[in-house]
């Protein structure tokens, strides 16, 4: 494989030289023309890798000065398939990597490694140092930044991370060093599509080098030379709105970079820039976000340490206030994008101290005063801006206070987003930081909660044009919670609507949500949120995905049946009633905590600790009550209290229909605490109290912490206790008994606690203490009767549990169920002697108890 390339390098000193060009093109030319293989494709590159490594390799490429011809058309393929014939080498490595370029990944990267190898031999060879003999070089290789703009999508939709890598690095040396008025003719010759495949380029490299620091440098500082000649040698006609969005898009990627001696390059060149794409800036549709990410990366380098960027910066937004009011007559687009990018600033805590962003703000004040005599923007529009954003910085305030506090930040989030309900964008921007918050909190199904309100004043505002393609009720399945949300204000969205208010962003929303949705397990409304889609698809009539968003409703489906299968624990509920001077308004508030469901009352008081920390000294000071009353005139106040019981989800018998645990933790504003009361004395069984706590709004929704606005106490006496523990196992059993397919785990479990007196002798402790002769007429008849029917009943049910077990078993449960058969055949018999007795006979007192 080498030792022919070898020969021929050896006989560029020996042979006439258009002699050996020729052997080594017939060679090429000849090896594997359509370059599909990679075996020939390895022997080809390393041929030229060879013969290439030459010292005079340069000269022997007669480096005269390339130019495009004037004649240069947008087809590339003429330029480079004879560009070999001036320039040997170049042109056939060109030649051949062009070829390369669709092919399988490996002969990809065997062509664009050799040329990236070939450039890093120049860029240090001592010979080339010089700018000017560095350029004659390197526009030898002009041609292959028409062959990237040729490949533009494919490169970047189609090679890996790598791969892309190499062709971006390849670029970028030849735009940075080869010759500016070959950079400039190109732009000025090129068709508006193939300009924006080469901005596109550029953003790829900037977002992919963007973490790599000292490789991001080098190529922000060679994107902002072109970005320069490109805005100063195009005129107007040329600056197209695709165009101008694409410029407008790397600057805001150019502003991403920190560092002072490039802010300080780039601050002149962004001035220059928002003057001359003003009108696209400032009134196109399509550049909102460009606006806002502009606007943050300005506020983010006003509230800096170093004065010299502050300095840059507070001019550049200065500028921009300029030239919004200049161009449109206010201020407006700048107004609302500064306060969105505050706003997620603020989300993203990207401003824990903002001294010196109101210093910023402070100068704006002053030099728009200082040059309110010239005519120009009025000082009220400033100071507007100004306003807008010191009132987000006081928000800013009130959540750094309380950082440690997951669930008073979410309050926050929420009161935000609600605080903008007249302005849709920024409302979405604090629900976008309320999910951020719960993402980064693994609870996802809130996450999700807080997409789908987004999406839903998405759906609304589409509804108020008459675009939407499904009863907003179908949200209700949802979240519970979502419709009695502060509606969408029908308002002309102006900026926004070509963004997100559209049904593709409807789409996107529900996608997100159902991708957080399961996460959380939550299958049940995925498959809700995936009708939507559906329907979504059907509209806009994209059957490709309508397939692949039916195969994933198809697995989920089987996945849910499948869960189903196995007990399901969604969640784990706590409530918590705060005591304590310390807390403030929390003091004497109780709430409702929805946590993950393998948190356990022991990690659930932890966590608690964990956020009242920085309310107290020391952790001792922070004190967990018993759940009983409390006297607050004996709390003490330096210290913090917390009364926390663990609670169930709770639905009465009104509604006794949610046999799934979907069901009973969906729509659920209502939970339950129960405590036994040890019977005293003389008094037979246990009485019980019931504690009801309702919420302010049912579970889920966007938080995961609701305040109890309601609490009722039930008190059970000892037979209705022992009624409703009855009621509890008969409710069991049919919901075992009642299952498509049986599960052997917890249908075992419940025989085991219901049938085997070693384990569990309630049923027949219940029988012996209100149904026998001696004790029935202590109580109520119709509670005895009551309790008499339910214990048939229950003993009934067991019998069929013990079959259904039987019939699903193999043979290694056979031992137990020999056991529960013998146990139930006693237990049978004995509660048949309670429930089979003929009340007449029973000295019932004349007047019956009231039931």
């Amino acid at each position: 494989m080498t030792m022919f390339p070898l020969l021929m390098k050896d006989l560029m000193s020996l042979l006439d030289q258009g002699i050996v060009f020729r052997m080594v093109y017939a060679y090429i030319t000849a090896l594997n023309p359509a370059n599909d293989s990679l075996f020939s494709v390895t022997v080809k590159f390393t041929f030229l890798k060879i013969v290439t490594d030459l010292r005079h390799y340069v000269a022997l490429n007669m480096p005269t000065v390339f130019t495009l011809p004037d004649s240069y058309e947008t087809d590339t393929h003429p330029l480079v398939s004879t560009f070999w014939k001036e320039h040997f080498f170049v042109g056939l490595m060109l030649r051949e990597l062009r070829s390369c370029l669709r092919q399988k990944k490996r002969i990809r990267e065997q062509s664009i490694t050799t040329l990236r190898t070939l450039f890093q031999a120049h860029d240090a060879d001592h010979r080339y140092q010089d700018a000017a003999r560095k350029a004659r070089v390197t526009s030898l290789y002009f041609p292959f930044v028409l062959i990237a703009i040729e490949g533009a999508e494919f490169i970047k939709g189609d090679l890996s991370a790598e791969s892309q890598m190499d062709w971006l690095v390849c670029l970028l040396f030849v735009l940075k060093n080869c010759d500016r008025a070959l950079v400039r003719k190109l732009w000025v010759s090129e068709t508006d599509e193939r300009r924006i495949c080469l901005l596109s380029l550029l953003s790829l490299a900037l977002s992919a080098f963007k973490d790599l620091k000292e490789m991001f440098t080098t190529v922000c500082k060679a994107s902002l030379d072109l970005l320069f000649d490109f805005v100063t040698v195009l005129d107007e006609k040329h600056m197209t709105p695709a165009v101008s969005f694409h410029m407008l898009h790397i600057s805001t990627l150019l502003l991403a970079n920190n560092s002072r001696p490039f802010l300080s390059c780039l601050y002149p060149v962004f001035h220059i820039l928002v003057s001359k794409l003003a009108r696209d800036l400032f009134q196109a549709s399509a550049n909102v976000k460009n606006c806002e990410t502009m606007c943050y990366e300005i506020l983010l380098d006003c509230n800096c340490s170093d004065s010299v960027v502050r300095s840059h910066a507070a001019s550049a937004f200065l500028v921009l206030l300029q030239t919004n009011y200049g161009t449109c007559g206010d201020v407006s687009r700048v107004k609302m994008q500064s306060t969105v990018a505050l706003s997620r600033m603020v989300g993203e805590e990207k401003v824990h101290e903002s001294e010196h962003l109101r210093e910023c703000l402070r100068h704006l004040s002053e030099e728009s005063k200082r040059r309110s005599g010239d005519g120009g923007m009025p000082v009220e529009a400033v100071e507007e801006v100004v306003q807008q954003i010191t009132s987000l910085l006081m928000y800013n305030q009130q959540l750094s206070n309380n950082r440690n506090d997951q669930h008073l930040m979410a309050d926050l989030y929420l009161k935000f987003a609600q605080s903008y309900a007249s302005s849709p964008a920024m409302r979405v921007t604090w629900l976008e930081n309320l999910a951020a918050l719960h993402s980064s909190k693994k609870n996802w199904e809130e996450a999700a909660q807080t997409k789908i309100m987004i999406a839903v004043l998405i759906a609304q505002h589409l509804d108020h044009h008459g675009l939407l393609f499904m009863d907003l009720k179908a949200f209700a399945l949802i979240s519970p919670n979502v419709l009695d949300e502060v509606p969408m204000p029908k308002v002309d969205m102006q900026d926004e609507e070509a963004n997100m208010w559209t049904l593709d962003g409807l789409i996107k929303y529900l996608h997100e949500a159902v991708l957080l949705m399961k996460q959380a397990k939550q299958y049940e409304v995925c498959i809700e949120i995936y009708s939507l889609l559906v329907q979504a698809y059907k509209v806009v009539k994209n059957y490709s995905k309508l397939i692949d968003l039916l195969t994933e409703y198809r697995l989920l489906t089987e996945v849910l049946v499948e869960t189903n299968k196995d007990i399901r624990i969604l969640a784990a509920y706590f409530r918590v009633c705060f005591y304590g001077k310390a807390l403030e308004e929390h003091h004497g508030r109780a709430f409702i905590y929805k946590c993950g469901p393998r948190d356990n009352l022991m990690t659930f008081q932890q966590m608690l600790k964990d956020t009242l920390k920085h309310k107290v000294e020391t952790e001792e000071d922070i004190v967990v009550l018993p759940n009983k009353p409390v006297d607050e005139d004996a709390l003490e106040p330096t210290k913090v209290y917390a009364q926390i019981a663990s609670v169930a989800a709770y639905h009465g018998a009104t509604d006794p229909d949610r046999e799934t645990a979907f069901s009973r933790n969906f729509n659920v504003d209502k939970f339950i605490f129960e405590s036994a009361i040890k019977a005293r004395g003389d008094e037979a069984g246990d009485s019980k109290k019931k504690t009801i706590f309702r919420t302010e709004l049912p579970f889920p929704y966007a938080k995961n912490r609701l305040e109890v606005v309601e609490t009722e106490v039930i008190m059970l006496t000892p037979i209705e206790h022992a009624i409703e523990l009855i009621d509890e196992r008969i409710l069991r059993f049919n919901a075992e008994l009642n299952r498509p397919t049986p599960r052997l785990n917890s249908l075992q479990q419940l025989l085991q606690g219901s049938v085997v007196p070693m384990v569990n002798e309630g049923p027949l402790k219940i029988c012996a203490t209100f149904l026998s002769a001696e004790n029935s007429i202590k109580y109520p008849r119709a509670k005895v009767e009551c309790l008499r029917e339910n214990m048939a009943r229950f003993s009934k049910l067991a019998g069929f549990a013990i079959a259904l077990n039987k019939s699903v078993i193999t043979s290694e449960h056979e031992q137990f169920q020999d056991m529960v058969e013998k146990q139930y055949k006693v237990l049978k018999v004995k509660i048949k002697e309670y429930t089979d007795v003929d009340d007449n006979l029973l000295p019932w007192p004349n007047v019956d108890t009231p039931a």
